[in-house]
């Protein structure tokens, strides 16, 4: 009886291994359908498959990043938001979802919280250049507001016409939107992630 135990075991371990790797081919499969639709702009498909994906993996991190990404460029910046809030405290180690959060905070006016996000990505992943460079674009921005607002109060103030003159510079130099950088994709998500997983962990999401 023991030795049939521990056979039943054994087969269960070689199931696992067999059905794990075939479980994260699915799952690579839908990512990269999901980021080939958004790169197309069908942003319906996209939540559409996400939506399906994330009703088989609930807590899948890819799939929760790229619903807020979706989400964001739909202008849904609402439900986005509370997407990456939650990854931002169930997966404080990752940065990228602060990185985003930042991006619908900035989006709303919010420079406060959005530096606060940037602040924890940076502190999570202290070489994550992108949290790095935006948080300078915040802090720019919020320059700029405070001399518009110095404008308002003394329209002869020449010192902080030519300060807001530097920024308004420093950002057509960029040729972007300051706050509202692209966000970062899923799969840097899911290969950090990976890469900080014991080897002899079999799930992560």
């Amino acid at each position: 009886m023991f030795n049939r135990i521990k056979i039943l075991l054994i087969n269960s371990t070689l199931l696992a291994l067999l059905v794990w790797p075939l479980q994260q081919a699915i799952a690579a499969t839908a990512t990269e359908q999901i980021e080939g639709l958004i790169k197309q702009g069908q942003l319906d498909e996209a939540l559409t498959l996400t939506n399906k994906s994330l009703t088989d993996d609930r807590d899948n991190v890819s799939y929760l990043f790229l619903k807020g990404l979706i989400l964001t460029r739909q202008n849904n910046l609402d439900d986005a938001k509370k997407i990456f809030i939650r990854l931002t405290q169930e997966h404080p180690e990752l940065p990228e979802p602060f990185n985003n959060l930042a991006v619908i905070y900035a989006e709303q006016g919010d420079f406060n919280n959005a530096r606060e996000a940037l602040q924890m990505a940076i502190n999570t992943h202290p070489s994550y250049a992108t949290a790095q460079e935006n948080l300078g674009d915040i802090y720019a921005k919020m320059a700029s507001k405070a001399y518009n607002q110095a404008l308002e109060l003394d329209q002869d103030n020449a010192s902080a016409r030519e300060k807001l003159l530097l920024v308004g510079d420093l950002f057509s130099i960029k040729n972007a939107e300051p706050a509202t950088p692209p966000p970062v994709d899923a799969n840097s998500i899911a290969r950090r992630r990976r890469s900080r997983m014991p080897k002899t962990r079999h799930r992560w999401s």
